[in-house]
């Protein structure tokens, strides 16, 4: 298998005046296609900054981070936009869906930015919705869905760009048992599928869909 992404030695430290804080210290890690990796650890361990690093929403202070083999760490503006466009999936706790437009809307939007046709756009859309099981719920704005059907829309729509690498920062967070269970099997099913996951999650339970686990404590990879 090809590996992802491979991080040496990423140090991430946050200065605001004269305070610094350790986001991430010396990681070294590397993830391989067709893996489902759950990273834990406490509340404030780094889990998030890793994320944020491997999706490039945040910058290493020292270190590499080489995704299929080529240096991504320095790049920014517009390539990095288009990185995170194309090559990552992104799926938040809070969904981050937007109440004013449609669900078929909601996930058209990485499309759009990617410059995909209006019906182009639609169709794969559709597609994506339905493999979420949510074709019954295009034209709903998702304020009117439940907490997990609003998750389910928000990993159609980090999957419909066909993303190398699918990043869930604590993806059940704010969902009960049953709607948890369903949003674990859906990323089970797309991993089975080959997609790349990893996924933040503090909970031992969700972390036993994963493949492995990376434990972080106090900004280090401990186990």
């Amino acid at each position: 298998m090809e590996t992802v992404v491979r991080l040496v030695n990423a140090t991430k430290i946050y200065a605001q005046a004269e305070v610094k804080t350790t986001g991430i210290m010396d990681v070294s890690m590397e993830v391989k296609e067709g893996d489902f990796i759950a990273v834990t650890g406490r509340s404030g361990c780094g889990k998030s900054t890793l994320l944020n690093i491997l999706g490039l929403m945040d910058d290493l202070t020292e270190g590499q981070y080489l995704f299929f083999g080529k240096d991504v760490a320095g790049i920014k503006g517009k390539e990095a936009a288009e990185f995170r466009n194309h090559e990552v999936g992104f799926i938040f706790q809070a969904f981050n869906l937007v109440n004013e437009i449609s669900v078929l809307e909601n996930v058209c939007m990485p499309l759009g930015y990617a410059g995909v046709g209006k019906q182009e756009r639609r169709k794969r859309a559709a597609q994506a919705l339905a493999l979420v099981g949510l074709e019954d719920k295009t034209n709903k704005r998702p304020i009117h869905l439940s907490g997990g059907e609003q998750q389910r829309v928000a990993i159609a729509r980090a999957i419909v760009n066909e993303p190398k690498l699918l990043l869930a920062d604590e993806p059940t967070g704010n969902l009960d048992e049953e709607n948890s269970r369903l949003v674990m099997e859906l990323l089970t099913k797309l991993n089975s599928k080959g997609m790349t996951v990893i996924m933040v999650t503090h909970s031992p339970e969700m972390a036993d869909y994963a493949k492995s686990r990376i434990q972080i404590r106090d900004g280090r990879i401990v186990s």
